[in-house]
């Protein structure tokens, strides 16, 4: 099935997924960089799915917030001598 033809509950389902594997992937230090571009894919791609509903604009905010989180983290484990 195309992409298009899935109902915007299974885009959300696997964009979800998408956006989970690669999270948990980052927290295990795994190609940091590479699982961020894809974290990052699902959750703009997600923006348009989850928009439409109160509830939905506050999960994506929170989805975004994590991943920011983590790439902050990241960022004071690569700093010198530890947290900026």
């Amino acid at each position: 099935m195309r992409w298009n033809e899935l109902s915007p509950e299974a885009r959300a389902r696997e964009l979800r997924q998408q956006y989970g594997v690669a999270v948990a992937a980052m927290q295990s230090g795994t190609d940091f960089h590479a699982n961020r571009a894809k974290a990052d894919a699902a959750v703009s791609a997600l923006r348009a799915e989850m928009y439409g509903t109160p509830s939905g604009r506050k999960e994506h905010e929170r989805l975004e917030q994590r991943l920011e989180a983590l790439v902050e983290r990241e960022r004071d484990r690569s700093v010198p001598g530890g947290e900026r």
